[in-house]
């Protein structure tokens, strides 16, 4: 992963340099070209010369980092202006020379993502025909989680084409059969959870609110609604995240009262999928404890907010004690049964003295042929113990909630 000042020192490469000087002397020579044959009718060579520009942006030049460096433009954007301004002067709309959206990913993200380009484009297309435009290219260009600079690519393709969105107006429940949309939220969901550059979660993260602000309140919701049914309780971080945009949602419409789309059954359709342990009472608690976490604080929230005198959710009524059956019961056994465990194997590595020194003899891990040390008794026994703080901390938010709804939960 490169960060600021590891940037600099990529770019000084002298394998860097020599690839950005080799470029510089071949739009050079492509503009002496352009040049010398826009004054004959003889042959008209700018459609091949537009194809040669545009082949020069697949490798190397994709492997570069094009983004600001301490905020100062990066020395390989400098280089490769030319090429752009040149392609330009062939075409003074670049976009309609598109004809593979995978292999051409570069120069969409340099179009888009630049603002001095982006403005010369024509000011006819909509935000929402970028994104259309951009999806294979973000898709090709996240694939290989090695190369970072092709995600670094993607991750800003998808925040640029994202943000330009319009909130609520641009999409209804309707888009959401169309193929394309759900390739763009998959992968944004690997960039944000998977992506080896951390440093650009916040564009994705951004990325995805922005894309999801622009469906309607009803497209939100089905969109929603469709992510929960169709993710694993083993995705924990992407489940926890739309379970706080429930929660948000579930405000907005609460409030304004404009469409009240959250409550019966539509808001206990929303609440299903996201209370239930996959496993029953043998679920492994502690690879679904954020999301848990996060459950029970929206089903919390809902009391506070929904007080029983309104009940305009009808969650009180209609909700509450088949989610005490289906969930709260089994949790809490769940959780007793967990803690019994965890304590037990305390107890059992207190007392047992030769615990380390036989594991170590029977099982040695080798690394580049070295021994890989394995974690000391007291490194064991704080996992242990931080296990069942977080099973303490699932029985203080149940405790709150039993509160909230008055000993019913």
């Amino acid at each position: 992963m490169f960060l600021g000042t590891d940037l600099l020192v990529f770019n000084h490469d002298q394998r860097v340099f020599h690839l950005l000087k080799l470029i510089q002397f071949t739009v050079d020579f492509f503009s002496q070209l352009r040049d010398y044959f826009s004054t004959t009718t003889v042959i008209d060579v700018l459609p091949i010369l537009t194809k040669y520009l545009i082949s020069l942006l697949q490798e190397p030049l994709s492997s570069l980092s094009y983004e600001p460096i301490n905020s100062k433009e990066s020395s390989s954007l400098t280089s490769i202006r030319p090429l752009l301004d040149c392609l330009f002067t062939l075409n003074p709309n670049p976009i309609l020379l598109i004809n593979n959206k995978e292999q051409q990913s570069v120069l969409i993200y340099l179009l888009l993502t630049k603002n001095d380009y982006f403005a010369l484009l024509p000011c006819v297309y909509s935000p929402c025909f970028y994104l259309f435009l951009s999806i294979p290219s973000i898709q090709h260009l996240s694939n290989d989680h090695q190369r970072v600079m092709l995600t670094e690519k993607a991750c800003v393709l998808v925040s640029n084409v994202c943000s330009r969105l319009k909130p609520n107006k641009e999409f209804d429940q309707t888009i959401l059969d169309n193929d394309q949309i759900h390739i763009l939220i998959d992968t944004l969901k690997l960039l944000m959870v998977q992506s080896p550059a951390r440093q650009y979660a916040p564009l994705t993260t951004g990325a995805y609110r922005s894309l999801f602000r622009a469906f309607d309140p009803l497209g939100r919701y089905h969109f929603l609604r469709q992510q929960l049914a169709k993710t694993p309780c083993a995705e924990n971080s992407y489940r926890t995240f739309l379970c706080h945009l429930v929660k948000d949602e579930f405000l907005y419409d609460y409030r304004s009262s404009s469409n009240e789309i959250y409550k019966g059954t539509s808001l206990f359709q929303l609440l299903d999928p996201l209370c239930r342990l996959p496993n029953g009472v043998e679920s492994n608690l502690l690879e679904i404890y954020d999301c848990l976490c996060s459950t029970l604080n929206l089903i919390r929230f809902i009391g506070l907010i929904d007080k029983r005198n309104v009940n305009r959710t009808l969650f009180w009524t209609e909700r509450l004690n088949h989610l005490n059956e289906t969930f709260m019961k089994p949790l809490r056994k769940s959780i007793d049964l967990a803690r019994a465990h965890y304590k037990l194997e305390i107890k059992t590595k207190k007392e047992d003295k030769t615990q380390q020194q036989q594991q170590q003899m029977d099982s040695e891990i080798l690394v580049d042929n070295k021994p890989l040390s394995m974690p000391s008794k007291q490194e064991q026994l704080e996992v242990l113990h931080s296990a069942i703080t977080q099973f303490d901390i699932l029985d203080c938010i149940l405790s709150s909630l039993s509160d909230t709804f008055g000993g019913e939960l």
